[in-house]
């Protein structure tokens, strides 16, 4: 159903980000908040339905805005009161960065790990730009590695 609306927006064309964008120049304010929830409604409830064209579209307008995604899920969903509750997320946000090597796949990325980490936790003053400056200011330390080890149980 959302699919359908989503190939007749395209008019036929090839879906990709900037005919969506060029799209989205010729719509009004509240047409275009309606054009990316159904891009949202296709990408959540219709993927399996998709051919590789729109799927890969769907992948690239999500990353290409992961913040409008993350607000969306948490905002238009029942994702914002599944969040996970942690006393002390800083200790799992470092974790994260810590693992994570940079890598030029598309699948393992700063931006990625920092998305899925607010995906899952309940801080919504956080955003992703901040946690990427946030690591690309201040590394961890090896005191911070060495306190993290405390918190972190490895093996049985």
């Amino acid at each position: 159903m959302y699919y359908e609306k989503l190939k007749e927006l395209f008019g036929g064309q090839r879906p990709a980000v900037r005919s969506f964008n060029q799209i989205m120049q010729s719509l009004s304010s509240d047409e275009q908040q309606e054009a990316i929830r159904l891009v949202y409604r296709v990408a959540l409830a219709e993927w399996g339905d998709c051919n590789a064209a729109y799927r890969l579209f769907l992948i690239r307008f999500l990353e290409e805005d992961l913040q409008r995604f993350l607000d969306h899920l948490r905002r238009e969903s029942c994702w914002g009161e599944l969040l996970i509750p942690l006393e002390d997320a800083e200790w799992l946000m470092l974790l994260f960065f810590a693992l994570a090597e940079p890598k030029k796949t598309r699948k393992l990325t700063r931006r990625v790990l920092a998305f899925s980490l607010l995906l899952f936790t309940g801080h919504r003053d956080w955003k992703i730009s901040t946690l990427l400056q946030y690591r690309k200011t201040r590394p961890v330390t090896t005191a911070e590695l060495a306190e993290l080890m405390r918190w972190v149980k490895v093996g049985g």
